[in-house]
């Protein structure tokens, strides 16, 4: 992630609804995040789509998920 704006080369982040995003990865877990398969230009790109294991955020990310 770099910039301001926190971008990362090639994505377009989208605002999505949580009810309705389905596994989509939050593109703040992005960064630094290893594709493990191709994913098309223009598809959301999924938690299962990339290695978020050696990632702190995600962990956090995890984390806060659970206390629902």
């Amino acid at each position: 992630m770099a910039g301001h704006h926190h971008s990362i080369e090639g994505l377009t982040p989208q605002l999505l609804e949580r009810k309705t995003s389905g596994n989509a990865a939050p593109f703040y877990l992005l960064n630094g995040a290893a594709l493990l398969k191709n994913v098309k230009k223009g598809d959301v790109i999924t938690l299962e789509d990339v290695d978020l294991s050696e990632i702190e955020a995600y962990k956090i990310y995890i984390k806060g998920s659970e206390l629902k």
